[in-house]
């Protein structure tokens, strides 16, 4: 195992489970562009064995497209940094390739502060659904109640995988620490301005301030112009 593997709060992966996240990790890579990141905890976009140990905290995001589970776990599947996906029961029953993904029932909020606790990161979708994307919809108590219980730290995650100026979607997750606010109002107010920003931008650009923490499918047409770089004049 892996220095990084081998950090506190880290699960051991079987075969199976590396073979489902290999291709999950291929299927972000060649249907998106890329992922890319701004802010969040100190080192957490570092390889594991370079960086401080970043701990467990709640990462409270958004959940309004198909993506949103896999772009989170996919950058911290690379860097060897631990992390659960809590799911709504029912969706874990039906879809139960999800556990072999760090899928967890959203019911089993004891089990997810231990896990906290252990030095994981915990997703939780607060709204408690899939909703149609747009503003955050209402707002369940689970993630402010997991942070009082595990006395770990929670970071809204504004999550958006957009269509902008290039062939593949580019999913954007923008993190702003809680701190001594609640969960639904700080992601609230983070997703409005991560919205407001996506309107305004260069659709041909990455937006400013987040960096490429997973790089995916480029256009043909960048494929293109790099062959073409390559070319003799």
């Amino acid at each position: 195992m892996s220095g990084g593997a081998a950090r506190r709060g880290a699960v051991r992966v079987g075969p199976v489970d590396r073979a489902f996240r290999f291709g999950i990790r291929r299927l972000v890579r060649g249907r998106l562009r890329g992922v890319w990141a701004r802010g969040g905890p100190s080192g957490l976009w570092e390889p594991a064995d370079d960086a401080p140990q970043v701990g467990g905290f709640v990462w409270a995001a958004n959940h309004h497209g198909w993506w949103d589970g896999f772009v989170a776990a996919v950058p911290m599947w690379e860097r060897a940094r631990p992390l659960q996906v809590l799911v709504e029961p029912n969706s874990l029953a039906r879809f139960s390739v999800l556990r072999r993904l760090g899928g967890v029932p959203a019911n089993r909020v004891r089990d997810a502060v231990r896990t906290l606790r252990a030095g994981a990161a915990v997703v939780v979708f607060p709204e408690g659904e899939l909703r149609p994307a747009g503003p955050l919809g209402p707002v369940r108590p689970g993630a402010d109640w997991l942070v009082r219980a595990s006395g770990r730290p929670a970071w809204a995650v504004a999550t958006r995988v957009v269509l902008r100026g290039h062939q593949q979607p580019e999913a954007y997750l923008d993190f702003e620490p809680v701190a001594d606010r609640s969960v639904g109002d700080v992601l609230r107010g983070r997703l409005d301005a991560l919205d407001a920003e996506l309107a305004a931008s260069d659709p041909r650009s990455p937006l400013p301030g987040f960096r490429e923490v997973v790089r995916g499918a480029r256009s043909w047409d960048e494929r293109l112009a790099a062959v073409r770089g390559r070319e003799p004049a």
